[in-house]
């Protein structure tokens, strides 16, 4: 076998003789180097071992929350989305500008306690000013005319006729976050 001509370091520049053809450094370049290169691959390991045990946290955390602090979330989100969609809107059951209200609410048309399985449709909740939201129980009986006018006879009818097809729904906290997640996704896109 041939001998191995005399090489620059890539890192000092100064010649030296390698131990085969592809050794790019000197052998105290070379040394420094793989000291170097073991101390990023630890580091790297300990922050993906932090992120690791930081998302393995957060899910235990999850896991001791219960189902009502995930419907909270979800209610946050819908009715937001559901506030800046109607901002321009007149109030579903007085036909009160909301633009002009200080404040308004995300009101339900069939309520959230007896009607959980349509809790979170849009039909069912639309803008509606706080004097028919909270002082008037939601105004019911003025609400329906509004509603056909606004979504169509059809949509009215299977918000009536929906407890009786759908029974009683019950949703999971993957249901839940993905409502949460949906709606402030939509909430995005109209800003």
């Amino acid at each position: 076998m041939k001998p191995l001509r005399a090489k620059k370091c890539r890192d000092c520049r100064k010649p030296f003789t390698p131990f085969n053809s592809i050794t790019p450094r000197c052998f105290d370049c070379a040394a420094t180097w793989a000291l170097t290169k073991v101390r990023k691959d630890y580091k790297s390991e300990q922050k993906a071992l932090k992120k690791r045990e930081r998302k393995q946290l957060a899910k235990r955390k999850a896991d001791l929350k219960p189902l009502s602090w995930f419907h909270n979330k979800a209610r946050v989100a819908c009715n937001s989305y559901i506030r800046y969609r109607d901002r321009n809107d007149c109030c579903i059951s007085c036909d009160k500008p909301l633009a002009f209200e200080d404040k308004y609410d995300a009101g339900h048309w069939k309520t959230q306690g007896g009607h959980k399985w349509i809790a979170y449709d849009e039909v069912n909740i639309n803008g509606q000013c706080v004097s028919c939201n909270q002082h008037k129980s939601g105004n019911e009986s003025a609400q329906r005319p509004r509603l056909v006018a606004k979504w169509g006879i059809e949509e009215v009818e299977r918000l009536e006729c929906s407890g009786k097809n759908l029974g009683e729904k019950t949703y999971t906290r993957e249901d839940l976050l993905e409502i949460e997640k949906k709606y402030k996704l939509k909430l995005k896109e109209l800003k």
